[in-house]
């Protein structure tokens, strides 16, 4: 009875919209971003994985794969 379960996801949610909020960063064009993916592992694997997560197909050309090293 003595525990509180928080939802990291909403939680996390909140969290960046009161800070894009605060920020001034919130897009209230209506208009929908783009999406750029940058990883450290296989390109093609995140591609796949993600496609199924985010429920939609990711161009190869929106992934590209860096090397932490050198950042």
């Amino acid at each position: 009875d003595d525990v509180t379960l928080i939802n990291a996801g909403i939680a996390t949610a909140r969290a960046v919209k009161e800070y894009l909020s605060e920020n001034e960063l919130l897009n209230d064009s209506g208009t929908i971003g783009k999406s750029e993916f940058y990883v450290s592992d296989k390109p093609d694997s995140f591609r796949r994985i993600a496609s199924v997560l985010l429920d939609d197909s990711i161009d190869e050309g929106k992934v590209e794969q860096v090397n932490i090293s050198s950042l």
